[in-house]
């Protein structure tokens, strides 16, 4: 492989050697050669950046061989891959057979002209990294069937979600079954590269099922995750290689949970690591290497080389620590010293917040409820015939339905927490006062607790589903039982009311309540007249939410106290189930009692105080910090600094880009994001990322 030109530039004090930066143009995908070097493409500029909305992009200048441009077209089939290589830096390097490094690979798409009636003509064109590079667009995700052995994987046609919320539960979806993923030489290490399928939630919601799909349900962790999608939308690998498994799982170490993480069907790789990395706190980019072309290689002493684009992937707010150097005032110019062009930064402390409220979901607690009835003394007498919903019984001709005046008689049954029905019956059964969420008790370390508070108003609510659990893992349905007389002086017990011919019923959306739905209510509540008692076993959820505010944070280089509020209700949660105790505690579960079910069933309890506290002080120490932005701008060509890599100061002039005050006892710099190459500058981006707090489900 024949090699750029040298650079000629001596090494002075004064003077940073000019790079020559080599164009290489080929209509075909083949390695590039020598023989590819364009002189007809002049090097303008190349962006390095990071993620889908900043893919890396080159531009140049179109050496005009002729003058006068006319007769100009739309090309057909037109597509020309094009790379920028640079020379060994050092004699040393040259002399050793180090190729010339590859910086860029992309593909021409973009062509612009300028024409001017004085003569000036310019033509630039501009190549990128296409999103098509990365393989096809998502269709669905991959499955293991194993009931047809000659087509082992199905694709379903939907979108791809890691860990899908259902029902207000995380459900994990990630398949035991893997791949594979070959590697040269063959990795003989434990963790191998593997990554693992889909599995349905809806395919293994009991044990009962294993049998049939041989498959378990596990949970995706995010280094998994990104895996997976890399091989399902680039399993060939054609232009830009997947990430390398154990460099992956290294930066991944520690990384928040994948929570409900959906990722449309149309999308390519680029966007869709956009979704699952960001949010979590982590960036992605290619880097460019050359590596030994095999195929072309004739003398393994004098290999042929290619270039080989990769996806890595990389923390906000970690990596290498680095600086960059600007000679204090009065020193002669020693580039050794000096590498710093034009350096701008600007430090914004208006901006932030010292003070952090977060706000969870609000308090809610599974009891046992009894109902009131929703109807007038007066109409306890009306028999379930006689509010029977359409025509008469046949034969009983004379009796005269008085459904569409009472739909609510020995139907509707209510909790009364607004006060509606207060006075509305004084004798059987007397409704006397609302029901009080706030006297709602239950006992922790032989201490009287509040589940929903003590400030909570009087108004309508409506029941939710129990915190209680059904065998698949899903909360249970509304209990509701009417209370069957003891026979042959037995004990009275609550039975289901499902059990009986009319005993459905919906839960009302506006108080809470019931309302039976069948022809007629259900003839055994109705005939037990005044001795008729119902109940529910429900979630209430209180006016106040799970919440914390923490202390104001005395390293805000802001002295004045400002607040930032967080809506959290979809991470943080506090939801209690009233346990059994003895027949005469109040509200507990009817799912705790003892021996109603063989074993009591597991509930989505949580109490995400301590996960909250935590979030909300790292959100604390985040927004204390000043807002820091800074571009910097340095001498010739600097492949020394990556993307990710940490600027911490301006080495000689002692200039910090920390974002914390001096005294504060942690430091947070800048990290590079973006690189731009001009024939004479680098110029690095520097962004402010705040650590990801902590994100809980």
């Amino acid at each position: 492989m024949s090699a750029a030109p040298r650079n000629k530039a001596q090494d002075s004090p004064l003077s940073t050697p000019v790079t020559r930066f080599g164009v290489y143009v080929r209509d075909d995908s083949e390695p590039m050669t020598g023989a590819d070097e364009s002189p007809d493409y002049r090097f303008a500029e190349l962006s390095l950046g990071s993620g889908a909305g900043r893919l890396d992009t080159a531009q140049f200048e179109i050496v005009q061989r002729d003058k006068g441009l006319s007769d100009a077209h739309t090309p057909t089939e037109f597509s020309r891959k094009v790379e920028i290589r640079t020379p060994p830096r050092t004699k040393d390097e040259a002399d050793a057979g180090v190729p010339d490094t590859t910086i860029f690979r992309g593909e021409f798409g973009i062509c612009s002209v300028q024409y001017s009636e004085t003569g000036t003509e310019r033509l630039n064109a501009r190549a990128r990294v296409e999103q098509w590079y990365f393989g096809e667009p998502i269709i669905g995700y991959t499955v293991a069937k194993y009931d047809d052995p000659d087509y082992l994987y199905r694709t379903m046609h939907d979108d791809v979600v890691f860990n899908p919320e259902i029902d207000e539960v995380i459900e994990r979806n990630r398949s035991n079954h893997y791949v594979t993923i070959t590697t040269d030489p063959p990795s003989t290490v434990e963790d191998f590269p593997r990554h693992y399928v889909w599995l349905d939630p809806e395919s293994s919601r009991t044990l009962a099922t294993f049998d049939d799909i041989q498959q378990t349900r596990q949970t995706w962790t995010l280094p998994q995750a990104v895996m997976s999608l890399c091989w399902l939308c680039n399993p060939s690998e054609t232009y830009v290689k997947n990430p390398d498994y154990a460099a992956l799982n290294k930066t991944c170490d520690g990384a928040p949970a994948v929570l409900n993480v959906r990722i449309p069907r149309g999308l390519y790789l680029p966007s869709a690591l956009d979704l699952l990395l960001n949010p979590l706190g982590f960036l992605w980019r290619i880097d460019y290497s050359q590596v030994v072309d095999e195929e072309n290689t004739e003398d393994e002493e004098a290999p042929a080389y290619k270039a080989q684009m990769q996806i890595v992937i990389y923390k906000r707010g970690e990596g290498p620590e680095k600086t960059v150097k600007m000679q204090a005032w009065g020193e002669d110019k020693d580039i050794k010293k000096t590498n710093v062009r034009v350096a701008e930064t600007e430090w914004n402390i208006a901006d932030t917040a010292n003070l952090v409220k977060v706000y969870g979901g609000h308090l809610e607690v599974e009891g046992t409820f009894e109902l009131k009835r929703a109807w007038v003394e007066a109409d306890d007498a009306l028999t379930a015939d006689e509010l029977r919903k359409g025509e008469p019984i046949e034969g009983e001709a004379e009796t005269t339905s008085q459904y569409d005046a009472k739909p609510h008689v020995w139907r509707k049954w209510v909790l009364n927490e607004g006060g509606d029905y207060t006075g509305s019956r004084t004798v059987v059964r007397p409704i006397t006062s609302a029901f009080d969420i706030n006297t709602i008790t239950d006992v922790e370390d032989d201490e009287t607790i509040y589940p929903l508070g003590q400030n909570n108003v009087q108004k309508n609510r409506k029941f939710w589903p129990p915190l209680t659990k059904d065998p698949d893992g899903r909360r249970q349905d509304f209990l509701v039982e009417y209370l069957k007389p003891a026979e042959y002086g037995g004990t009275d017990t609550w039975e289901n009311v499902l059990e009986l011919e009319n005993g459905h019923f919906e839960v009302l959306e506006r108080e809470c309540g019931i309302l039976f739905t069948g022809i007629a209510p259900p003839r055994e509540i109705v005939e037990l007249g005044e001795d008729a008692r119902v109940r529910i076993t429900a979630c209430i959820r209180g006016d106040q939410r799970v919440s914390y505010t923490t202390a104001q944070a005395q390293e805000c280089p802001n002295g004045n106290a400002i607040t930032m509020v967080v809506n959290a209700e979809t991470q943080f949660f506090k939801r209690r189930r009233i346990a059994y105790v003895d027949e005469f505690s109040q509200y507990w579960s009817r799912f705790t009692e003892v021996e109603f079910l063989p074993d009591t069933p597991e509930a989505d309890e949580r109490d995400d105080t301590t996960e909250m506290q935590t979030y909300a002080n790292n959100l604390r120490d985040n927004e204390s910090a000043a807002r820091l932005s800074a571009s910097i701008t340095l001498e010739g060509f600097r492949p020394e600094y990556k993307r990710g890599d940490i600027i911490t100061k301006i080495e000689g002039r002692e200039i910090s880009f920390d974002q914390n005050s001096k005294t504060a006892l942690s430091r947070r710099y800048l990290q590079i994001t973006g690189i731009t190459y001009t024939p004479t500058e680098t110029v690095l981006e520097l962004e402010t990322f705040e650590t990801v707090a902590g994100r809980s489900r």
